[in-house]
């Protein structure tokens, strides 16, 4: 099966896109239906590249792209991020410089400029043998740790005693671990990402659905209960919503064979037989209970069944699920 994957240099790519994408990479970056198995690969040889990864806030607005259904305008862009439009066009013409943002022309359906991400997943590809590069992935590393914990000490320097009620999750351990015990924790760590998009991706469709219907946002801890939460190893309550953090692998290139193979095998090869049997019958539209029947099993164990089945394909929506078992 041939790669859906293209690496791309940024500094290569025009500025400016009318509604027909941009010339070369990801298939994604051409406005068709966006693949889900593979990510766009962008090298980190792009002196552009690290400057904007090193830049927190500048990864903050290119994930509201990312994330976002549409394109969105700069005003749609700013409130987004709670900064002034002003600012988030700054950040915005610097994101499209890099090549990790295209800029849309207005049309006759939208009559105003628009951006978008070039693709709903990016990774960027390090070389291990430049000290340079080395160095800089070490640097943007910290400078998230970094960006986690300030954001995490804001919140609670601030206090609340309703915070105190709120669920609260926190893992912390220094261990010995074999080579297979250690694919353990990998493994584990991919499915928390996916479970984590998941869950992003149907408060997006909620927030969508309120907007559809003029329903103004439920307060924090109230109506569908939903409360803003920031996860880094730990569960933190926050006192606000902040907005997302930017959602990129980084993989040395030594590894990113393995990780790109993973993403686009058969589901036959790559599913366990009992993982393979449930995915089947999610594909054809059965319910987790209908299936737990018929299997013997509990709906719990369908539903954990389901989420590792997701991980293991690297998918996120069941449209993508959908399409990904039709591979075969």
């Amino acid at each position: 099966m041939s790669s859906a994957h293209a690496t791309l240099d940024p500094s290569a790519r025009a500025a400016d896109a009318s509604n027909a994408p941009p010339r070369g990479g990801d298939a994604r970056a051409r406005g068709g239906e966006r693949d889900s198995r593979a990510p766009c690969v962008l090298s980190l040889e792009n002196p552009a590249l690290r400057n904007a990864l090193a830049d927190i806030p500048l990864m903050l607005q290119w994930e509201v792209l990312r994330s976002a259904p549409r394109p969105l305008a700069v005003d749609e862009a700013a409130e987004a991020c709670r900064i002034s439009p002003a600012s988030a066009q700054e950040l915005l013409d610097r994101l499209v410089e890099t090549g990790l943002v295209v800029r849309l022309r207005a049309s006759l359906r939208e009559r105003r400029i628009t951006y978008r991400s070039i693709a709903s997943e990016v990774a960027f590809a390090w070389d291990r043998s430049s000290a340079e590069q080395a160095c800089f992935v070490e640097q943007c590393r910290e400078g998230m740790r970094a960006h986690s914990h300030g954001l995490v000490e804001r919140h609670a320097a601030r206090g609340e005693q309703a915070l105190l009620n709120r669920p609260h999750f926190c893992l912390h351990s220094n261990l010995l671990a074999t080579t297979e015990e250690l694919k353990q924790i990998q493994d584990a760590l991919r499915t928390l990402g996916k479970v984590i998009a998941e869950i992003e991706e149907r408060a997006r469709n909620r927030a969508t659905a309120r907007d559809r219907a003029g329903v103004a946002d439920p307060p924090v801890g109230q109506g569908e209960r939903e409360f803003p939460l920031h996860v880094r190893a730990e569960l933190v309550p926050l006192r606000h919503p902040e907005p997302c953090f930017p959602h990129f692998s980084i993989w040395d290139a030594d590894s990113l064979p393995m990780e790109l193979a993973q993403r686009t095998r058969a589901p036959s090869s790559v599913l366990a037989p009992r993982e393979l049997e449930i995915a089947a019958r999610l594909a054809k539209g059965e319910s987790r209970p209908a299936i737990a029947a018929a299997l013997g099993v509990s709906v719990n164990t369908v539903a954990t069944t389901t989420k590792r089945i997701y991980a293991k394909l690297g998918v996120r929506s069941r449209g993508a699920f959908v399409a990904r078992m039709k591979d075969g």
